[in-house]
């Protein structure tokens, strides 16, 4: 590799031979002429930075990848009996950013002043997505930001108690050993303030302040004045209350939600489960790009289109050798068992999608009940979501459903058809009617039978149709 990078007019041509395309080339060599010019430096880093550092690494790393990703290289035969199609994978709501998932131990993942659902994970199956407790990252930045709120709350509530302001500093801040007095000659706070000003004392008043406080001087000094207003003038005005517990909540959440441990800490929860759970992942720089990922996105579009041959489209007078011994009328016949059951066109025998899903508890006699509904939709089209009523509810809030209601692989019509018998169940029906358990069974089978469009595709074409 050294050689390849010795000179530039040859090394271009020497690590397109090594799996590098050639922005990635010309980067790398950049880097290495930059690190080159510093060798004799005493810095441990050399002559990059550690950005730098990780963008040499990524390109090395991406070297490794086309290698194994080659024709015939490892990774292609590993994952040749894996079928890139609907029955495995889903588009994504929210196409991941181009960039590095930054992730330091001790730092929160996920934090409802700085993180959006967008950022998070999608729900898309069941428990897999799970980061910790059972609950998904969606539900865990709820609950966090229920109790930030929460927290507010609790220092509001010890503001109006019987030492008001003092109590006040004393949850936000964690009862330090400082004291707020009316008397300025023993007010800790004060005094705390006086020390920042004083330089043989100030570098010990900046570390209680950022360390233990967790207060900029700009804060503190706003503590103080608000505080004092409120002994000398009475309560606070509404906007000043406001800035006094913002501020005081920002320390509080450093102290105890973002603190390494403890009760309540945020990140000794997320330290025991894997950051993928908690972040979406992004497309790292020199190891991937959008346009890798939209070629990835298009083979999946490709792979999900329909077969030429569906049982429930054609018949077998739409074939021209309709007779045992035909490939296509073949694959006609397993498409059509494989929906409607061990028996030749027309008729229905056992087993079959359709079958198998009526075989549910919710289509036996007086189980018609929301609940059962509920299992039903979600054993069959596999969303995380306690029912689809979860996702109508997103429509009526505004949301766009119809990414979420493609990657179950259903259309919007089927989807307000189930929607639309779930609604007379809950209000009061007992039962549904024949044709429309027909229905339901019809449309969760014709779920099954895309997600298995590309395995009927690569069967049509061992059969040479």
């Amino acid at each position: 590799m050294t050689q390849a990078l010795a000179g530039s007019a040859t090394a271009a041509a020497a690590l397109a031979n090594r799996h590098l395309d050639p922005s990635s080339s010309a980067r790398l060599i950049a880097l290495y002429d930059t690190n080159l010019a510093h060798v004799d430096s005493y810095d441990p880093e050399g002559g990059l930075i550690p950005e730098e550092w990780s963008e040499f690494k990524s390109i090395l790393i991406q070297m490794l990848k086309n290698k194994l990703s080659e024709p015939g290289g490892v990774w292609r035969t590993e994952e040749s009996p894996a079928l890139l199609g609907p029955q495995h994978f889903r588009r994504s709501i929210h196409e991941p950013q181009v960039g590095e998932l930054r992730y330091r131990k001790n730092e929160v993942l996920l934090d409802p002043d700085v993180n959006t659902v967008r950022e998070l994970p999608e729900i898309t199956l069941l428990s897999e997505h799970d980061a910790f407790g059972g609950d998904h990252a969606v539900e865990i930045l709820a609950t966090r930001r229920t109790e930030l709120g929460d927290d507010l709350n609790a220092l509001v509530n010890a503001h109006v108690g019987v030492q008001g302001f003092a109590d006040l500093l004393d949850l936000a801040l964690g009862n330090p050993t400082l004291t707020w007095t009316s008397d300025p000659s023993t007010n800790d706070y004060l005094s705390l303030l006086n020390d920042l000003a004083n330089p043989a004392r100030k570098a010990w008043a900046e570390l209680i302040l950022s360390e233990r406080l967790y207060l900029t001087e700009a804060e503190l000094r706003l503590v103080i004045t608000l505080g004092t207003k409120e002994q000398n003038d009475g309560p606070l005005a509404a906007n000043e209350q406001n800035s006094l517990y913002t501020t005081l909540l920002r320390a509080y959440k450093q102290r105890v939600r973002l603190a390494p441990s403890g009760a309540g800490s945020w990140v000794a929860a997320e330290n025991s489960t894997s950051a993928w759970k908690l972040r979406k992942t992004t497309l790292p720089l020199w190891r991937s790009s959008r346009a890798k990922r939209d070629a990835w996105l298009q083979a999946l579009a490709e792979h999900s289109e329909r077969p030429i041959i569906d049982a429930d489209l054609i018949g077998p007078g739409d074939l021209l050798f309709p007779a045992e011994g035909n490939p296509t009328y073949e694959r006609f016949d397993a498409c059509w068992r494989d929906m409607h059951g061990n028996a030749e066109y027309p008729n229905t025998g056992t087993g079959g999608a359709i079958n198998v899903i009526g075989a549910g508890t919710f289509f036996a006699s007086n189980q018609q009940t929301v609940a059962n509904f509920d299992t039903l939709t979600q054993q069959h089209l596999g969303h995380a979501e306690p029912s689809l009523a979860a996702i109508h509810v997103q429509q009526e809030d505004g949301v766009d459903i119809r990414p979420r209601i493609a990657q179950l692989t259903l259309t919007s019509g089927e989807f307000n058809q189930l929607m639309g018998y779930r609604d007379l169940l809950v209000a009061g029906a007992n039962s549904l009617t024949g044709e429309e358990l027909t229905t339901i069974k019809h449309i969760l089978a014709q779920v099954e039978k895309r997600r298995k469009f590309f395995d009927y595709r690569l069967a049509e074409i061992a059969a040479g149709i």
